[in-house]
């Protein structure tokens, strides 16, 4: 009983609880037709650009070279909408997203169109300027240990979604700088392409394992597993996140009170406390911008 009352106690502290229809602050402002704008633009930038590298044979070096570019593009486009989506650009992240109770499920469906369309698109596009092929196609090499691929993406894939869900956590002891979110997510790709690059490719994504290969018609007997590893990973991370490490947040079950007005300040200057509301409350008003702040989070 005490546990289930820790985990609830996470969930109201993520605005959470099992949501099929989008939040009521998506429906009234609109906000999930532009993050699912932002969604697809972003996993379009990360094909075009992610894997216009691999011109070359996809499992001989230079890796690095590889890795470094699909660190670098998803640093920027995770920066550039992670206000806007979350900057997922991966259906198992929008998948533990949701299995951490932290979206409802529409907009978790709704992510998924968006990435596989831009992915689809952006392929297309590689497709037109290559000569007809499509750089980025993945096929595993190794087909007699197709279960040892299987493995290396599951685990590759459960790493990034940890490392997602945490450095997506804004109600951490230290509230997350506006470059956590991007570099933790970039850094991760770059290594995961660098290490399961000559293993499987390192695709740690159903859109990124499928989207050339749709547009290339190139399918092996081994293709499920760039689909069903990253979500199996998906899955249990999420949950596992979500009830495993609630437990961390006993003490502290809202989150705002590690908040302190210096931080508000920064993050919310435009909305919660500009010059004037100090100005005019001085220390009571920032103490009410960040009853507002909190508010608002709850309503989101």
């Amino acid at each position: 009983n005490s546990y289930y009352n820790e985990y609830k106690s996470y969930l109201s502290m993520t605005r959470g609880g099992w949501s099929i229809l989008p939040r009521r602050k998506d429906r009234e402002s609109g906000r999930l037709i532009r993050a699912c704008t932002a969604e697809f633009i972003g996993s379009f930038s990360i094909i075009l650009w992610g894997c216009q590298m691999w011109l070359s044979d996809p499992y001989k070096a230079p890796w690095l070279d590889k890795a470094v570019c699909m660190g670098l593009v998803t640093t920027i486009v995770a920066h550039i909408f992670s206000d806007i989506s979350g900057s997922h650009f991966n259906p198992a992240l929008s998948l533990a997203m949701f299995c951490a109770q932290r979206i409802s499920l529409v907009r978790c469906g709704c992510y998924w169109l968006m990435q596989f369309a831009g992915g689809i698109i952006a392929s297309a596009v590689l497709y037109g300027f290559n000569s007809k092929k499509v750089p980025g196609t993945l096929v595993y090499a190794e087909k007699s240990n197709a279960g040892v691929g299987f493995t290396w993406e599951l685990l590759g894939s459960f790493l990034l979604v940890y490392v997602f869900l945490a450095a997506s956590n804004d109600r951490r002891s230290h509230p997350s700088t506006l470059m956590e979110l991007p570099v933790a997510y970039g850094l991760t790709m770059a290594l995961l392409t660098y290490v399961l690059g000559p293993l499987t490719g390192g695709s740690v994504s159903p859109m990124r394992g499928l989207a050339p290969n749709i547009i290339a018609s190139s399918f092996s007997s081994d293709q499920w597993l760039y689909f069903f590893a990253p979500l199996l990973a998906g899955i249990v991370g999420g949950l596992t996140y979500a009830m495993v490490f609630s437990l961390h947040y006993k003490h502290n079950p809202s989150g705002i009170s590690k908040y302190n007005t210096s931080t508000l300040n920064m993050r919310n200057s435009s909305v919660y406390l500009d010059s004037t509301t100090l100005k005019n409350g001085g220390t009571n008003g920032a103490v009410q911008s960040g009853a507002v702040y909190a508010n608002r989070l709850a309503e989101e």
